[in-house]
């Protein structure tokens, strides 16, 4: 069985794709390299330079169930050409709105939040793409005899 903080990746990457404007074009890797002709497109990744936390701790004599924070970063890449911004925005709204009505989501997790979004536009690619970060924090328990199954 996979640990919950998968699961919960899993969630997130199946509730961010097939939107109308990303379609199937979302990963839960690191994209290094973004191939123009793939875009409009998402990735989903646990923050770099963050890991997920224990935020509490809650024991009774029975268990003890740990309170953890996953910082997760979906990022939306679009050529930067034309109207751009509007396309980021309007992908945002896609990705905020599947994540709050995703019961799959909502099942694993007590509390979500959208902590920030970075708009950033890069030369460096074959054309110049734009991204939309979107920093998201999610908070979940386990038992700690159980880190496979969110509780």
């Amino acid at each position: 069985m996979p640990h919950a903080r998968e699961t919960l990746r899993k969630a997130i990457v199946t509730a961010v794709t097939g939107l109308t404007t990303t379609g199937a074009r979302v990963t839960s890797r690191q994209l290094h390299a973004v191939r123009v002709d793939a875009l409009p497109a998402l990735a989903v990744n646990v923050a770099t330079g963050e890991g997920e936390t224990v935020s509490g701790v809650i024991a009774d004599e029975f268990s003890t169930t740990h309170v953890r924070r996953l910082p997760v970063e979906v990022v939306a890449f679009v050529a930067s050409l034309g109207a751009y911004e509007d396309t980021l925005d309007t992908i945002c709204l896609e990705v905020e709105t599947a994540l709050w009505a995703s019961a799959g989501v909502a099942a694993l997790i007590l509390d979500m939040r959208l902590v920030s979004t970075t708009i950033e536009v890069s030369g460096e690619a074959e054309r110049p793409v734009a991204t939309a970060k979107m920093a998201w924090e999610f908070s979940f328990a386990v038992n700690e005899s159980a880190p496979t199954a969110s509780i």
